[in-house]
């Protein structure tokens, strides 16, 4: 009896995956290239509010509205592409890929724009340090050479 029950929905899962039709490519598909620019945009404006939700709550700020104006679409138009590329798995991955990719170029502009930033810090500080130094030493060498006692405060300043 289990054998027979087993056999059953073994025998109904291998006839039911039959009938899956792939999708009709719509009419007003976006090309790839196209598609891949507005996830990759779509990708930084949720990063963004992710990073200050509330400012985007308190303005009422759409920015999804503006990227479908920036690139002549609409919502429905943008839902059934994505549908369409994410049906072929293979297809809709490159297109993540892509994506990752370019976000990740991204980060490494920023990285070296940060690194830069805290090089120039950190040479302005050991310069000013170096500066103070050079003063207390001529302030010592003075001291010396006028054979007097200059108070501590004096040096430390």
């Amino acid at each position: 009896m289990k054998k027979g029950v087993t056999f059953f929905f073994i025998l109904m899962l291998l006839v039911s995956c039959q009938g899956i039709a792939p999708m009709e490519k719509p009419d007003n598909l976006i090309p790839l290239e196209k598609m891949e620019d507005i996830v990759y945009d779509l990708t930084i404006i949720n990063a963004a509010r992710g990073y200050n939700i509330q400012l985007f709550s308190q303005t009422g700020l759409k920015p999804e509205s503006h990227i479908f104006e920036k690139y002549d679409i609409d919502s429905l138009q943008y839902a059934t592409s994505i549908v369409y590329y994410s049906a072929d798995v293979e297809e809709y991955k490159q297109l993540i890929m892509k994506v990752q990719q370019r976000v990740a170029g991204e980060f490494k502009v920023v990285d070296s724009i940060n690194k830069e930033e805290k090089r120039i810090k950190d040479s302005i500080r050991s310069a000013r340090g170096e500066k103070l130094r050079k003063k207390k030493d001529s302030i010592i060498q003075a001291k010396n050479s006028a054979g007097r006692v200059i108070p501590k405060t004096v040096i430390e300043q």
